[in-house]
């Protein structure tokens, strides 16, 4: 079961430093992708078929040795799935932590140059010739949904229904049935997009060159353009919190803002290389890639810092309570995690599950229907709420009336 960390805080012991310091990768080939699942597990591909793979959170990284041809993104649903995708439509998948990787036939063979997870199964990847697949069992199988003449370079899976995907020309898709189909959404740039971020359902980043950096607070039905004030071409983007991110770019260029892109500060990376991706695995801990090998990674400013939890406990409700044949669950993530939102009734038996799986950050409204197996609507009565995380548990109860 896939668990993130509910309601609790844990404290860390870090160097003072807001600056970034340099990571030996043991490479001078270009890396194009890095996922950490966690302060210490994580991974970094590249060109010529550069794959790393570290347990101590940089300190030391080792060579995988998947393939000859360039790997070009990675991704993870908690730490036991993961995907890397490449040139030639390389698709690898691990479901032990990455201790094996396996390719798996992706139905293409146009360059693939994101992947990303979704909730519920669904996992999506994107490139070359407007290529754009699906899959539906965490990417062990792959259909090929859509075809043409855009290079898509960016993805990001919000829940079982709901992603999109960024790429030339400043072109914008989204899907709201898992990836079974796709529809434009209008930009206002011509620029090419190289990546996207959501905090949330409607709060989402889309950066790329010629210094956009591009907001919505609709899911994408308008995308505003942020003046940064940043002079550089931008490649990734990532954020903890719906204020809290960073972004990278050219020229070891990285930024800072902790208020929605309103204002950005300039972080010292240390490096003058293209920096290619940017991830984040909580406030404290931070990774950047790019050319010629460079890692580089961003610890707190803080000598202790405390990590919130994804999930504050405080921010879990139920609505109406008690509700009437159907209602609402709010609850919000302050970083990017594993969550299971289940409900059960008094005698501890199933009865419904409303979100498994990787999300976040940002606030989260789900429906709340409930049916017995027969699909009748369930009994009045006292059901529970239970979300779990990392062995922690919280159940809340409340009431189902007629």
């Amino acid at each position: 079961m896939q668990r993130v960390v509910l309601a609790a805080v844990v404290l860390a012991s870090f160097a003072i430093g807001q600056d970034w310091t340099r990571q030996s990768s043991n490479t001078t080939r270009s890396l194009s992708a890095v996922w950490f699942a966690d302060g210490t597990h994580g991974w970094a591909v590249g060109e010529a078929g550069t794959s790393l793979v570290t347990q101590d959170g940089g300190d030391t990284w080792d060579s995988l040795g998947l393939t000859s041809s360039d790997l070009e993104d990675v991704a993870f649903l908690g730490r036991q799935v993961g995907l890397i995708v490449g040139d030639s439509g390389l698709v690898f998948r691990t479901t032990n932590g990455g201790q094996n990787w396996s390719p798996v036939a992706s139905g293409t063979s146009s360059n693939l140059r994101a992947v990303a997870f979704g909730t519920g199964g669904r996992a999506y990847a994107a490139g070359r010739d407007g290529v754009i697949l699906r899959s539906t069992d965490e990417g062990e199988s792959w259909t090929v949904v859509e075809t043409g003449t855009v290079q898509w370079e960016g993805l990001f899976g919000i829940d079982d229904q709901r992603a999109y995907v960024v790429g030339r020309e400043g072109k914008i898709k989204v899907t709201g049935n898992g990836g079974a189909s796709w529809t434009d959404q209008t930009s206002g740039t011509t620029s090419d997009l190289n990546d996207v971020y959501f905090t949330g359902l409607t709060d989402g980043w889309a950066v790329g060159q010629n210094e956009v950096a591009l907001y919505t607070s609709n899911g994408g039905l308008d995308w505003n353009s942020r003046d940064t004030g940043i002079n550089l071409g931008l490649e990734g983007v990532s954020f903890v919190s719906a204020d809290e991110g960073w972004v990278v770019g050219s020229a070891g260029g990285v930024f800072h803002t902790t208020d929605r892109g309103l204002s950005w500060v300039t972080e010292q990376s240390g490096v003058s290389v293209e920096l290619n991706d940017v991830f984040f695995s909580g406030v404290a801990r931070g990774w950047a890639v790019g050319d010629s090998g460079v890692i580089i990674h961003r610890v707190s400013q803080s000598v202790t810092e405390e990590e919130p939890s994804p999930l504050r406990q405080a921010d879990v409700r139920v609505y109406p309570n008690p509700l009437v044949g159907a209602g609402r669950i709010s609850l919000s993530l302050e970083r990017a995690g594993e969550v299971s939102v289940r409900v059960y009734d008094t005698q501890g038996r199933f009865v419904s599950g409303l979100l498994e799986g990787v999300t976040g950050p940002g606030r989260f409204d789900l429906s709340l229907e409930l049916s017995n197996v027969s699909g009748s609507p369930a009994p009045a009565g006292v059901y529970y709420l239970q979300v779990e995380a990392d062995g922690t548990q919280k159940a809340m109860p409340f009431v189902l009336v007629d």
